[in-house]
């Protein structure tokens, strides 16, 4: 499954099962998106009293790919699969560079 590397900055709602997290990323243009999100999809390690900031993943899946003038590889994901997840702002597509995704 392909994830967007993020950082989990904060819990919204840690007494709620299975616990509700922040995190953010930037985009290949600089761009910071913020998702709020259930701990187990995002950061398996996370849980009520751990320390921030640390590591997440977004899931998602791959739409395009290609190369920019500065020769940069940009690659266009969805976050509505595999997994319905959207930004805050209700943005689910987005332009990040190869090396900001992980294959696991």
């Amino acid at each position: 499954m392909l994830h967007i590397k993020a950082t989990a900055v904060r819990f919204t709602e840690a007494e709620a099962y299975p616990g509700w997290v922040e995190c953010r990323f930037l985009d290949a243009f600089g761009k910071e998106w913020i998702f709020e999100e259930k701990c187990p999809y995002v950061a398996e390690q996370i849980f009520p009293g751990a320390q921030f900031p640390q590591d997440a993943a977004i899931p998602c899946e791959q739409t395009d790919e290609h190369k920019d003038a500065e020769g940069r590889s940009l690659v266009t994901v969805t976050t509505l699969r595999p997994i319905w997840i959207e930004a805050i702002t209700g943005e689910s597509v987005f332009v990040v560079l190869r090396e900001q995704l992980i294959d696991s």
